[in-house]
């Protein structure tokens, strides 16, 4: 999801443009069943990146290990390395937030 454009990359755009608490509030108490299973669905993959980063991160850490033609596929075939790119580019592990609103 990390190479899809952040006009239409909804985790991403969360990321880099933060609600204002006011508006996270009156997002909650106006949010609907299907807003919930939005949210629900864009946690699921928030969940699985970060799976598949501590992976990728295993992968690297033995790579020594694994058989030469594993090696090969991981490194020419798949082009693993590349494919990491974005999530130096665009860490999803970091949060911003906006500054909060005086009262």
């Amino acid at each position: 999801s990390l190479a899809i454009p952040l006009s239409q990359n909804e985790m991403l755009r969360k990321q880099k443009q933060p609600k204002t608490p006011t508006q996270l509030r009156q997002r909650m108490q106006h949010r609907t069943p299907l807003d919930e299973i939005h949210d629900a669905n864009l946690d699921s993959q928030y969940k699985t990146s970060v799976a598949s980063v501590s992976l990728a991160r295993y992968l690297c850490e033995h790579i020594e290990s694994l058989h030469l033609s594993a090696q090969t596929r991981i490194l020419d075939t798949h082009d693993y390395l590349v494919m990491l790119v974005p999530l130096i580019d665009e860490p999803p592990w970091t949060r911003r937030r906006r500054q909060i609103e005086s009262s």
